[in-house]
C-alpha cells in the first residue's frame, strides 16, 4: 500500500510538471503565433489584415501545434525551439502525406481534412506518448 502512494505522488508529480510545462510554453507559443502574424503581414503586405490572420492561424493549428505534439516526447532531451521548428518541419512532411493518400484512397472528404488530420494526430500523440512512457519504466 506505501508503494501505491509513492506511485500515485510521482504520477501526480508527472502530472503537475507537464502542465505547467504547457502553461510555459502556451505563452511562448501564443508569441510564436504574433511573430507569424508579423512575418507573414510583412510577406504579404497586399493583403488584409483579416486574410493574414486566417493563414497564419490555419498554419499554427495545421502544423505548429501538432509538430509541438509530436515533439513533446523528447522534451527532456531537445530545447524548447529545437522542438518547435524539428516538429513544425515533421508535421508539414507527416500531415502532408497524410492528407495525399487518404484523398487518393477516398478515404475522407478534402473540406474536412483540415479539422481531422491535426486532431488525430495530436489525440494519436496524446495516447501514444503516455503509454510509451508507462511500458518504459516497466521493462
Amino acid at each position: 500500500m506505501e508503494n501505491e502512494t509513492i506511485t500515485g505522488h510521482k504520477t501526480e508529480n508527472k502530472k503537475n510538471e507537464l502542465i505547467l510545462l504547457l502553461k510555459k510554453e502556451g505563452k511562448i507559443m501564443l508569441m510564436v503565433l504574433a511573430a507569424l502574424l508579423i512575418v507573414f503581414k510583412i510577406v504579404f503586405y497586399n493583403e488584409s489584415l483579416l486574410v493574414i490572420g486566417r493563414t497564419a492561424l490555419g498554419f499554427f493549428w495545421l502544423f505548429v501545434l501538432p509538430g509541438y505534439a509530436l515533439m513533446l516526447f523528447w522534451r527532456g532531451r531537445l530545447d524548447f525551439l529545437e522542438r518547435l521548428f524539428l516538429g513544425t518541419t515533421t508535421a508539414i512532411a507527416l500531415i502532408s502525406l497524410a492528407s495525399y493518400y487518404l484523398t487518393l484512397n477516398g478515404l475522407i472528404n478534402i473540406h474536412w481534412q483540415w479539422i481531422v488530420l491535426p486532431l488525430v494526430v495530436e489525440a494519436v500523440v496524446g495516447g501514444v506518448i503516455p503509454y510509451h512512457q508507462k511500458r518504459r519504466k516497466i521493462n
